[in-house]
């Protein structure tokens, strides 16, 4: 039997298909993309359509897709072939994975939480390794479930003892819409030597 988060999001990634391998990869990754290494390896969790692992295959990074949707990553696939670009996929349940010690030059994480992967970033990033990290944060206005939202500050002080490079909670609008605005947190730092 299929996990039920990777039914949930199969169903998602088939019902739209268009929509998702039209995605881009956020504008916290492109406005730094200039400041990143040309090569090595790139890992993007919970990648769906890997429109960010895309984009930095795009630019002669190695880039493995993980995520638990095999609907989200043949997508990514799909677009990666259109692109004569490699990429590495990897169907896993991404809530509390092994990966390589020292690992990855680069690790991105949109939009999905498991607080597990704060201690798996630590050990998998190499010393000077980026990670871009941006999600939702508790709105004390809406009920929602800890589990899948950072407390206020969270973040940060996760990776307090990093480089930050950016790091702010702001507002992001949901599909253009400042009524249905949502409290994000973003972070871009890099693994002290």
């Amino acid at each position: 039997m299929p996990h039920p988060e990777a039914q949930f999001w199969n169903a998602r990634y088939l019902t739209d298909k268009a929509h998702w391998a039209r995605r881009q990869p956020y504008p916290l990754l492109r406005s730094y993309a200039d400041q990143l290494p040309a090569a090595g390896l790139a890992l993007e969790v919970a990648a769906g359509a890997a429109p960010a692992g895309i984009f930095l295959a795009g630019r002669g990074l190695r880039v493995i897709a993980m995520d638990i949707s095999e609907a989200g990553l043949r997508l990514a696939q799909q677009r990666a072939h259109e692109l004569c670009l490699p990429l590495a996929l990897v169907v896993m349940d991404m809530s509390d994975p092994w990966l390589p010690p020292a690992g990855f030059d680069i690790i991105l994480n949109f939009y999905y939480l498991s607080r597990p992967l704060f201690e798996t970033y630590r050990q998998a990033l190499k010393p000077g390794g980026w990670l871009f990290f941006e999600t939702f944060v508790q709105d004390p206005d809406r009920r929602c479930n800890s589990a899948h939202y950072l407390e206020s500050g969270e973040l940060y002080s996760a990776f307090q003892d990093w480089e930050i490079l950016h790091w702010a909670e702001t507002w992001r609008k949901q599909g253009g819409n400042t009524l249905s605005s949502r409290r994000i947190a973003q972070l871009v730092a890099r693994k002290i030597p």
